[in-house]
Formats: C-alpha cells, structure tokens, sequence
C-alpha cells in the first residue's frame, strides 16, 4: 500500500517512477493495486515491457526485472535483499521496509552497502 501510495505522490510531482517487485506476483497485486487503491486518483501505469517510460500519459512501470529503459526519476525498490544494479540510472531511490525484524535488517544491510557506495542516504519513519 505505501508503494502506491508514493507512486501516487511521485505522479502528482509530474514525475516518472519504475517500481520493482520481489517477483511477478508481487508486480501484480501492485498493478491491481494501483487501479483501486484510491477511488478519486488515478496513477497511469504499466507493467515492464508493456510500455516505455515516455509513453504520453504513463508516470509509472511495474516489473519485477531490470526496466526496458531508464527515462525515470524515481526507483521504489521492493526489494528485500539486494540493491538493483541499475540503481545509479536514477535521481532518486525510494526502499520501502517493512515491519518485520527481518525486514529491517535487511534495510540495514542495504543502508549500509548505500553508503559504501558513497550515497548520502536519508531514513523516514513513516506510520500508516
């Protein structure tokens, strides 16, 4: 829910967002999801290789595989375990964790290998 809901943000900034999954399931609840998690918006999106970044009207991609292309500002990385290797084609990467303690560990991992990279990385505490 917190994906779409920042998908939803990034879309009112006029921004393009690519969203990547765990896994194809995952991708696909996300694109049910954006269709009817708020009746009065509405967030133009894709699945991965259904349409390219520029196509008019789409703000966001869904995929659970590195995007077709990288006409993107945003990333929201899904992922529980890893850092995308593309992560670098973005202005900005969003990681969306979990409550479980397993979930922030692995965000703690990821935080890690960020600043090693030499990212200035920023946290927020967001209670829904």
């Amino acid at each position: 829910m917190f994906a779409a809901r920042l998908a939803g943000k990034i879309h009112r900034l006029g921004q393009r967002t690519y969203i990547h999954a765990q896994h194809e399931a995952q991708a696909k609840a996300l694109d049910d999801l954006l269709w009817t998690f708020d009746q009065s918006s509405f967030i133009p999106h894709k699945m991965n290789g259904q349409a390219a970044a520029t196509e008019p009207g789409i703000s966001a991609v869904i995929g659970f595989r590195p995007p077709c292309d990288f006409n993107y500002n945003v990333l929201i990385s899904l992922l529980e375990d890893e850092i995308p290797d593309y992560w670098r084609e973005f202005e900005r990467v969003a990681e969306v964790v979990g409550p479980d303690p397993k979930d922030k560990q692995c965000a703690r991992d990821r935080f890690r290998r960020y600043r090693e990279f030499g990212c200035n990385v920023d946290t927020h505490e967001i209670n829904l």
